[in-house]
């Protein structure tokens, strides 16, 4: 006999197979409707996935992970600093800068939908003036309306950050479209879209900078002669691959007297302030101290200073020592003592003291 007697031929394991399918079709029906929703549960999973990612890292793109931003700090005494006039010109000679922008935020003044709102109901609003090329910096655009251009930056004419609109309530524009400000009415030219990378513009009423020196009185003295600013903000396109070391530079190209009160922050992430924050006065710390060792501020004086290291205050150099404490005698005449001979036994040894 032989070793394929045994065995069906495809025909006959295909009909034997049918008869169960015949016998029990709704079964069948239902197995195979779970392995569809299986197998299409799993592709629409892959699928979201892949298209949130894609997404992510096309917004990614699109804003951009270059951008730096310069702000004023504060002084040692703890007084509001400013950024020279000439601070944007200097960064834009700095290698590997792409674009430079800036705004001046003019806390003097506030914007309102007209002019029988009082005075204390401001919105959270702020005025900035702007440079022109602002858009381009920031990656944003426009949901309705123009931008400023070299004529309408010279006249009364504002755009609006996103949430400044909603809380204005301007929802379009038109030629009549005004906001009260600075005590006199200013027409609206556009509204902004959401910009990710700085919420303050959304918030802000924006001008140019020769209508905040002619209607707002926004003027600083250089060198004798009257002009526009300071700004309080810059925005920095750096090239990718050197963006570390164009943030090192900013702080003392901006303000080579003091760079010490200006904070530089990454674009996409926190503002984190680098090395050229504001410190508090001492002497210099290491660029790259041990790692066993520890940094303390400076203390004011007849206050302690706490080791960081061990937690206790150290003793002043005028005071003499303790004497060190008196050795206790052991509390009985025997003592024991452990010895670990290798590591899968141990001997115990007892010694007497000697009288």
């Amino acid at each position: 006999m032989s070793a394929d007697a045994g065995r069906l031929r495809l025909n006959d394991a295909l009909r034997v197979t049918s008869v169960g399918l015949r016998a029990r079709p709704l079964r069948a029906a239902l197995s195979a409707l779970g392995i569809a929703i299986g197998t299409a549960a799993i592709v629409a999973v892959l699928g979201l996935s892949a298209s949130s990612q894609a997404g992510l890292l096309a917004e990614i793109d699109r804003l951009g992970t270059n951008m730096l931003t310069l702000e004023a700090g504060q002084s040692l005494t703890g007084q509001e600093a400013q950024l020279p006039r000439e601070a944007p010109g200097r960064i834009t000679l700095l290698a590997h800068v792409d674009q430079v922008a800036h705004t001046a935020l003019i806390k003097s003044k506030n914007a309102y939908r007209s002019r029988l709102i009082p005075v204390t109901n401001t919105s959270g609003l702020q005025v900035r003036a702007t440079s022109l090329n602002l858009l381009s910096v920031l990656n944003t655009g426009l949901v309705r309306g123009a931008w400023l251009n070299r004529g309408s930056a010279r006249e009364p004419v504002a755009v609006l950050g996103s949430t400044a609109a909603q809380r204005l309530g301007i929802d379009r524009t038109f030629p009549d479209q005004r906001i009260w400000l600075g005590d006199q009415w200013f027409n609206v030219a556009g509204v902004l879209e959401t910009s990710p990378l700085e919420p303050d513009v959304d918030n802000s009423v924006l001008i140019g900078y020769p209508a905040a020196q002619r209607y707002l009185g926004y003027v600083s003295v250089v060198q004798g002669e009257p002009n526009a600013g300071p700004p309080s903000s810059i925005y920095v396109r750096a090239n990718t691959d050197h963006v570390a070391a164009v943030q090192a530079l900013l702080a003392p190209t901006a303000n080579p007297e003091a760079p010490k009160p200006s904070s530089c922050s990454h674009g996409t992430g926190s503002r984190m302030p680098p090395s050229m924050a504001p410190t508090r006065p001492g002497p210099r710390r290491s660029s790259s101290p041990p790692a066993t060792s520890s940094t303390c501020w400076p203390t004011r004086p007849g206050r302690p200073r706490t080791s960081s290291a061990t937690g206790r205050t150290p003793r002043s150099s005028s005071t003499p020592p303790a004497p060190p404490a008196r050795p206790r005698a052991p509390s009985s005449a025997m003592r024991t003592c452990s010895t670990i001979a290798s590591t899968a036994a141990r001997s115990w040894c007892t010694s007497h003291r000697t009288t």
